[in-house]
C-alpha cells in the first residue's frame, strides 16, 4: 500500500510540476543524494518495486523503492531559463511589486498568460519585444506562474 500511495504521489506531483519544477532530488538510506533535472526525464517506471528515470538521451536510473528514503521537488524563484542551448529568457525582479519584466523572450508578438497558485488564467497579453514589462500591480501578493511559449516560470508578487 506504501508504495502505491509513494507512486501516485510521485506521479501527480511529476505531471503538476513538469513545468514547474527544476530538479527532482532523491535521499537514499545510505546518506547518497541524487539530483536529476525535470527537463531531461522523458519518464518515470515502477517495475518490480524499482524507481526508474529514463531520460531523454535514452539513458536511465534505477533504485530500488527500498532504498529511497526521501524524494523532492526543488523549484527556483530567481531567473530561469527557456532552453539551455540558446537565449536565457530572464524574468526581474522576482519577488517583484508592480512590474516584471521580461528579457530574451523568444519571438516579438509572444502571447503569455499568467496563472495563479490553483491554476486560475488571470491575465494573458502578448509581449511586444523580446525585452517586455509586464504589469502585475492589480495582482494580490502570492505566487503565480507565468507560461511563455510552452515553459512555465514561477515568480512572487509582494
Amino acid at each position: 500500500m506504501k508504495t502505491k500511495t509513494i507512486f501516485i504521489s510521485l506521479f501527480l506531483s511529476l505531471f503538476f510540476l513538469h513545468s514547474f519544477g527544476q530538479q527532482i532530488i532523491i535521499e537514499t538510506n545510505s546518506e547518497q543524494t541524487i539530483t536529476e533535472h525535470i527537463a531531461s526525464i522523458d519518464h518515470i517506471s515502477f517495475p518490480k518495486n524499482n524507481f526508474v528515470i529514463s531520460r531523454l538521451d535514452q539513458s536511465s536510473r534505477s533504485l530500488n523503492l527500498i532504498s529511497i528514503k526521501k524524494l523532492y521537488f526543488d523549484t527556483t524563484t530567481a531567473v530561469n531559463s527557456i532552453n539551455e542551448l540558446t537565449n536565457t529568457l530572464e524574468i526581474y525582479p522576482n519577488p517583484a511589486s508592480d512590474f516584471i519584466q521580461i528579457l530574451n523572450a523568444p519571438l516579438d508578438k509572444t502571447i503569455f498568460s499568467i496563472y495563479s497558485l490553483h491554476g486560475i488564467e488571470v491575465l494573458q497579453s502578448s509581449l511586444n519585444s523580446s525585452s517586455d514589462i509586464i504589469d502585475i500591480s492589480s495582482l494580490v501578493t502570492g505566487v503565480y506562474f507565468l507560461r511563455i511559449s510552452n515553459q512555465t516560470y514561477k515568480f512572487i508578487k509582494l
